[in-house]
């Protein structure tokens, strides 16, 4: 028959943790679209919107035996760098994250990277349009056109006053 308590003493065998879903806000995103540049599980980095509001990564583990099975941790680098417990849950939310270059990383707690190598996935979630380079450069040359404009605008109200004098 079988004991449950025999596999309780096999070695650990190496896992992989494997993302299955990705929701955005609300909806689940598959294939190639403007989020992912391949199927979530090849997939090395996600990119959003400025107005992304809530996203959910869902993942799940190569390992089924209950006596390997580890806590899982994640932490979102360029947010905090706190781990994270995922509480038996195989999933990851984060809202509205503000534009810039993230990191998440999950790992099992406990497992050395030989039983089990951290999943990283890069997010990036772009700047508004009045937030990007191009558009300071556009403030810029805005802010010194006025200005080279007031100076004219000063040279020649002070060459007339000057001219009315003579």
């Amino acid at each position: 028959s079988f004991k449950k308590t025999l596999l309780t003493s096999l070695p650990k065998k190496q896992y992989k943790i494997i993302p299955s879903r990705l929701i955005v806000n609300g909806s689940e995103v598959e294939g190639n679209n403007k989020y992912l540049t391949e199927r979530l599980p090849y997939c090395n980095q996600l990119t959003f919107d400025h107005n992304l509001s809530l996203f959910t990564i869902e993942f799940s583990i190569s390992n089924f035996i209950p006596s390997n099975r580890d806590e899982m941790i994640y932490k979102l680098e360029g947010f905090s760098n706190v781990w994270n417990s995922c509480r038996n849950q195989n999933q990851i939310t984060y809202s509205n994250l503000s534009p810039g270059q993230y990191r998440l990383i999950i790992k099992p707690a406990n497992d050395s990277e030989e039983i089990c190598k951290p999943y990283e996935l890069k997010i990036r979630v772009r700047p508004p349009w009045y937030a990007t380079g191009l558009a300071y450069i556009l403030y810029f040359l805005i802010f010194l056109s006025f200005r080279v404009y007031f100076i004219y605008l000063i040279q020649f109200f002070l060459f007339n006053l000057f001219n009315s004098f003579s």
